[in-house]
C-alpha cells in the first residue's frame, strides 16, 4: 500500500520498523533539502539492487577512500561503457577488486549513505509498493532490525529522541516481541532492559539507571523504534464521577467524538480510505459486549459515532445515574478498542503516538 509523510511526524527508525513489521516490499524515497535518498525492500527487507544503487556515488566513496586511483576510476568508466556493463562487474573484469571486498566496500557504502537519516530532523517521504526489486538485480541484504540499532546507537540528535519518548510521568512497559530473541542487544542494552521490565516511569528509570539520563533515553528510543517498549496501556479517556450529571454526558460524549474524530484521521492518513472498514469492523466486534444504549450505534463519515438510539436521546440517559455511567465507560471502551486496531493494523510505534497525541485531544 502506497503511504507518504514527513520524518518530522515519523523518525526515520519508526519508518523502517514499520516497513520491516509489515513485511512490505517496494522503494522507499526521502527527500530532504537537496538529498534524494532511494532504499528498496524485499518483503520487509532492507535490499541493495542494482536499479536503486548509486554507481556514481559509488565510485566517489572508493576514490575518497583510496582504494581505488583516479587512474583506476577512469578504466572503470570506459570498461563499463565499452561493454555495456556495471561498474561493480568492471571491478572485478578489470581485477581491481576481490568480490569480498567489494562486496563488504558495498554494505559500507550503504552505511555511509543511509546512518545519517537516522537523525535527519524532517523530509518527505514516500512508499511506493509497485517499484519492487527484481530479484536478479539483488546484490545485498540488509536485516532491517539490525540496521536500525545500528542507527539508533549512533545518533546525535538528541531533540529527536527526547520529542518521541513518552512523558518522564508515564511508565514504561517491555513488549517482548516474538523477534526478541534474534536481536543482538549489547550488555548495556540488556542491563536497561530488566531494570524496564520492573515497570517503571521514566522518570524513576533516569534516576535509577547508571547509564545516565542522554545514554538512557537513546536505548529507550531505540526499544520503542524496533517495538520492544511503549507506554503502559491505560485508559484513554480519565472518568471519574460514579454517577455523572448531565453536564459531564454533554462533557464527555463532546470529548469522546472528538478522539474518534482524531483516530479516524490518524489512520486514514495512513491507510487511505480502508480506515473506515477497519473502525466500523471494531465497532461490529466490540457491539455485542457493550450496555444496550450502544447497540444501534454507527460512525459517521467523519469518523464520530452516532448513538441512534432512544435511550440516548431526550431526557432518558440524563435521569438514569446507571445509564450515565453506563455510557462514560462505554465511550472508554470503543476508544481502547479503536486504539488497538490501530496497533494491529499499523504497529506499536504508532499505537504508542496516537495515544500520546489523544491526551492533547477533546480536552
Amino acid at each position: 500500500m502506497f503511504f507518504s509523510g514527513n520524518l518530522a511526524e515519523t523518525p526515520f527508525s519508526f519508518l523502517l520498523f514499520r516497513i520491516w513489521n509489515s513485511h512490505k516490499s517496494g522503494l522507499l524515497k526521502i527527500q530532504r533539502e537537496h538529498q534524494t535518498k532511494n532504499i528498496a525492500f524485499q518483503r520487509g527487507s532492507i535490499v541493495i539492487d542494482k536499479t536503486s544503487f548509486n554507481e556514481t556515488s559509488f565510485l566517489d566513496f572508493l576514490t575518497e577512500k583510496k582504494i581505488i586511483l583516479l587512474s583506476s576510476k577512469k578504466k572503470c568508466k570506459n570498461h563499463c561503457q565499452k561493454n555495456q556493463c556495471s561498474i561493480i562487474r568492471s571491478f572485478i573484469e578489470l581485477s581491481f577488486l576481490d568480490p569480498v571486498k567489494l562486496w563488504s566496500f558495498i554494505k559500507e557504502f550503504f552505511n555511509v549513505e543511509y546512518l545519517p537519516c537516522f537523525d535527519w530532523p524532517e523530509g518527505e517521504y514516500t512508499f511506493d509498493p509497485e517499484s519492487i526489486p527484481q530479484e536478479t538485480d539483488i546484490l545485498l541484504r540488509i536485516p532491517t532490525m539490525d540496521f536500525i540499532w545500528q542507527g539508533t546507537r549512533q545518533m546525535q540528535n538528541e531533540s529527536i529522541i527526547q520529542n518521541f519518548l513518552p512523558q518522564e510521568t508515564d511508565m514504561i512497559q517491555v513488549l517482548s516481541p516474538h523477534y526478541i530473541e534474534h536481536i543482538q542487544l549489547e550488555l548495556p542494552e540488556n542491563y536497561l532492559l530488566n531494570l524496564m521490565r520492573q515497570q517503571k516511569n521514566l522518570k524513576t528509570l533516569y534516576a535509577l539507571s547508571e547509564l545516565g539520563i542522554k545514554e538512557t533515553q537513546k536505548i529507550i528510543f531505540g526499544f520503542i523504534s524496533s517495538g520492544i517498549a511503549g507506554p503502559s496501556q491505560r485508559k484513554v479517556m480519565e472518568i471519574s464521577p460514579e454517577y455523572p450529571s448531565q453536564v459531564d454526558i454533554t462533557k464527555f460524549f463532546k470529548a469522546f467524538n472528538d478522539k474518534c474524530s482524531f483516530i479516524f484521521k490518524y489512520i486514514s492518513k495512513e491507510i487511505g480510505p480502508v480506515a473506515m472498514n477497519v473502525l466500523e469492523k471494531t465497532i461490529d466486534d466490540i457491539r455485542p459486549h457493550l450496555p444496550p444504549v450502544f447497540q444501534k450505534m454507527q460512525i459517521g463519515l467523519n469518523g464520530k459515532i452516532e448513538m441512534n438510539s432512544p435511550l440516548f436521546k431526550g431526557e432518558t440517559a440524563f435521569s438514569n445515574g446507571v445509564i450515565r455511567k453506563d455510557l462514560l465507560e462505554g465511550f472508554n471502551e470503543i476508544l481502547v478498542a479503536e486504539v488497538l486496531a490501530v496497533k494491529k493494523t499499523l504497529g506499536n510505534i504508532h499505537e504508542a503516538t496516537l495515544v500520546k497525541n489523544l491526551e492533547n485531544i477533546g480536552e
